[in-house]
């Protein structure tokens, strides 16, 4: 059998084109770095946009899936929306009452979970996720986001997620500051990531900031 293709954000070809240092997580090209890591560090801070679409993420459904994700020491959150962490720089949102979100981070937070679905009893059903998921940090970031979306994103829940529209589009933004520095996460259907990477991009140059690699948000 032939190879099968390697996982790609849907905007690699445009961050391809700006000339990063790469890197790999869970088997993928991640890009880490634009700039020195003093320009990264102060994008960051200030107004950054990056791309971690190729991050894990597994969806899970069912009448079984919380039972079976506490199984495996994984705390649940109890409200809608809210967000409990994995490890890892990794996290889970609930979605619904029986539809869960997992995003591995940076490590293989979600490896063993997606090892023993292949055993999970009657009642836990795996969703593939296709998202693109975007960065915009710093504290020029409501900025931007004012933009495109109704919502003031600066009076917020922390790490709890919203539903909304954004550039036109549905987009799924979760407040998960790094520390004292404001970072929201953003996810849209794959099939507009580029445009909605574009749309994001040419404002956050408007207002001075800049593409940053994931090294960066993995802590200041």
């Amino acid at each position: 059998m032939p190879p099968s293709a390697e996982r790609r954000s849907p905007v690699h070809h445009l961050l391809e084109a700006r000339g990063p240092q790469w890197g790999r997580v869970s088997g993928a090209s991640l890009a880490l770095a634009f700039a020195p890591p003093e320009a990264e560090a102060t994008a960051l801070r200030t107004l950054g946009l990056c791309d971690v679409s190729v991050l894990p993420r597994l969806g899970l459904k069912g009448p079984g899936a919380e039972g079976w994700l506490r199984e495996r020491g994984i705390e649940v959150p109890a409200a809608l929306y809210n967000t409990s962490p994995l490890g890892e720089g990794g996290f889970l949102v609930r979605l619904g009452a029986a539809d869960f979100l997992l995003e591995g981070g940076f490590g293989d937070a979600l490896a063993p979970l997606t090892a023993g679905l292949d055993r999970a009893p009657p009642g836990v059903y795996r969703v593939e996720r296709q998202d693109a998921c975007f960065l915009l940090t710093g504290a020029r970031a409501p900025e931007v986001l004012a933009q495109v979306c109704s919502i003031d994103f600066r009076t917020a829940a922390p790490r709890r997620l919203v539903l909304t529209r954004a550039a036109a589009i549905n987009c799924g933004v979760l407040p998960d500051p790094l520390g004292d520095v404001p970072l929201f996460r953003l996810w849209v259907d794959f099939t507009y990531g580029v445009y909605f990477w574009e749309a994001l991009a040419g404002i956050a140059e408007e207002l001075v900031g800049r593409v940053i690699g994931a090294a960066v948000t993995r802590g200041t």
